[in-house]
């Protein structure tokens, strides 16, 4: 087994991440360098053999497709969730002048029955002035 050098072809963040991998193939170097990283960057990854100065080294973009098809997949999943988002905020629009008609109901008959009680309390103060008058 030979020891490979893998790499981005860029820098990620202002860092060249760079890993050493024991392997058969650059394929499986390649491979492990990606198994080990918690991010997969949408960049080529080069294959060296190890301490090869003068080795070119093979270049990998097998990961590149699957990161365009996840973001194609994220994308079409966002527009589901915005229609979806849509579509329950017009059935809330619905609901929502509804709600507030009722609420503005409530409140004109809170209204009346604040007078309605304030008008109770005076009968009720006339009603115990008369008593104390009559019954002395």
């Amino acid at each position: 087994m030979k020891t490979y050098k893998c790499e981005y072809v860029e820098y990620i963040d202002c860092q060249l991440i760079v890993g050493e991998y024991q392997a058969a193939t650059p394929q499986e170097a390649y491979e492990k360098f990606l198994g080990d990283q918690q991010v997969v960057h949408n960049v080529a990854v080069v294959v060296t053999v190890s301490g090869d100065h003068l080795d070119v080294g093979e270049t990998f973009k097998d990961h590149l497709k699957n990161i365009e098809e996840q973001t194609k997949k994220k994308k079409a999943l966002a527009k589901k969730v915005k229609t979806a988002e849509a579509m329950a905020h017009s059935s809330l629009a619905a609901t929502d002048i509804l709600l507030r008609q009722l609420i503005e109901k409530q409140n004109e008959t809170n209204q009346w029955l604040r007078k309605i009680r304030w008008v109770l309390l005076a009968i009720g103060f006339i009603l115990m002035i008369w008593n104390i008058r009559v019954f002395r």
